[in-house]
């Protein structure tokens, strides 16, 4: 009996053991007929590619120069561009937008250029629409550090074509630029725009275009087309993501619109980082808003230096500061801010153009040329007060040499907050237009010490012309 027993528990366990090689053998067999064996494919240059054609957990690599083509739809690929002198061209249709058919538990960017020498260009067709996604807390289109430079462009500039790179709210990662860090610092940069549409949507702490959480952002050109950049609650439209610094952002043309709904710049550093600076803006059209950060400038607790608007139509919004620093815990010093040139609104529920109402100083804002309107619900230009810091550099200077210049503060005109040692203000041409001009002089705290000084000083001003209602030393 047991050995009949023994018998058919071995007929069973070969049954079995067969069972089970012939599973492996049919999973292997749909692994490679539906997932591509894990594919790489390699581009030669002149090709077509329909990523349509991807099976599961394809990597597409570009690593030679040449000009390529890429249409069709997939959520299983990504594309990596390993070489420059390259030109991809991106045809109507194509949507890139990898899921976990893509790289399965592993996030990745639809598309990669990663750091090298040389130059990559996307080129949207005539017209057409292209999408590109990321897949868990990647970036849509991740440009690895800043050797390589990535250029954006159109083949026909009368009938743009859209390039869009998304990333969801929850990804901390940049619509074009880094992906998210945990455990350190990452930088990205060297990114062009000269035409096309860009439609550029960043996650939760990062930027639309530039930096991820963590992410510093470095030389983001705009020479024209028609961008728009959104960043999420810690990131700004263009720049830096959370903790991540900004620096050689220049816009030469072009319609720009850049958003953060939260504590970063619209253009500027993200929240939480050290400094912004060589923000240039030369000509275009910009629109940059932000809730709690600069519109232009600064994140919260974030230096500006080298804030420059020399010329084209520029607003900016913020319930903090519409042009300059952001306050946060005594920090945002404004360091050098110069209009040149331009026409420029800037409205904001604190300073328009200045310096965070909490700065200490020394805060420097230098006005020479432009058409300027400052609108600010507490001071039209100006700012630095509350601040902690108990030395001689509570300062905010204000020098005008040039322009036309409306300021409209709800608190000053001219002037900055509580606590601080001095402001001066100097005027020396250019003509001032506004219902008053309000400046404060020898503010006192709630006890009635004084607390700052205020200089005005008037001084070879020619034919300048001061269209004032009201002057009031208050």
């Amino acid at each position: 009996m047991s050995e009949t027993r023994y018998g058919n528990m071995r007929i069973l366990r070969f049954f079995i053991l067969a069972f089970m090689i012939l599973m492996v053998g049919m999973l292997t067999a749909t692994v490679q007929t539906h997932a591509g064996s894990w594919h790489k494919v390699y581009l030669k240059p002149g090709q077509t590619y329909d990523v349509s054609d991807a099976g599961w957990n394809t990597t597409v690599y570009i690593d030679k120069a040449g000009s390529y083509t890429l249409k069709g739809k997939s959520t299983k690929c990504k594309v990596v561009i390993k070489s420059g002198g390259v030109n991809v061209y991106l045809e109507d249709g194509l949507e890139i937008d990898p899921g976990i058919k893509a790289n399965i538990g592993v996030a990745t960017a639809g598309l990669i250029v990663e750091d090298m020498s040389g130059t990559v260009k996307l080129i949207s067709k005539k017209g057409a629409d292209a999408y590109i996604g990321g897949y868990l807390m990647a970036s849509a289109i991740e440009k690895v550090g800043y050797n390589s430079k990535l250029v954006f462009e159109t083949a026909d500039p009368a009938n743009p074509g859209t390039i869009t790179a998304y990333r969801s709210h929850g990804s901390n990662s940049a619509g074009i630029g880094s992906t998210y860090e945990f455990s350190g610092r990452v930088s990205t940069g060297n990114i062009e725009i000269n035409s096309g549409n860009i439609v550029a949507t960043g996650g939760y702490m990062s930027a639309g275009i530039g930096g991820g959480g963590n992410g510093n952002a470095y030389y983001i050109t705009i020479n024209g087309g028609n961008v728009s950049a959104a960043g999420g609650t810690h990131g700004t439209g263009i720049g830096g993501g959370f903790h991540g610094n900004a620096s050689n952002i220049t816009i030469n043309g072009g319609t720009v619109k850049a958003e953060s709904i939260g504590e970063g710049a619209g253009i500027g550093s993200g929240e939480q980082s050290k400094y912004a600076k060589n923000i240039i803006i030369n000509g275009g059209n910009i629109t940059a808003r932000s809730d709690l950060g600069a519109g232009i400038g600064g994140g919260q607790r974030s230096e500006v230096e080298n804030l420059r608007i020399n010329g084209g139509t520029v607003y900016a919004y913020s319930r903090n500061t519409g042009i300059g620093s952001s306050c946060d815990q005594h920090l945002g010093i404004l360091k050098s801010l110069y209009i040149t040139g331009g026409t420029v609104v800037a409205e904001s529920k604190g300073t328009a153009i200045g310096a965070a109402n909490s700065s200490p100083g020394p805060n420097n804002i230098y006005i020479s040329g432009g058409i300027i309107e400052a609108k600010g619900d507490l001071i039209a230009i100006g700012g630095g007060g509350f601040s902690s810091v108990t030395d001689d550099t509570r300062i905010t200077n204000v020098t005008i040499s040039g322009g036309t210049i409306k300021a409209d503060g709800g608190d000053k005109d001219f002037g900055s907050g509580a606590w601080m040692d001095q402001f001066n203000l100097t005027i020396t041409g250019g003509s001032i237009l506004a219902e008053r001009a309000q400046m404060q002089s020898d503010a006192k705290d709630q006890f009635g010490n004084v607390v700052h000084r205020t200089n005005v000083t008037l001084d070879g001003l020619g034919n300048s012309l001061f269209s004032v209602q009201d002057i009031e030393i208050a």
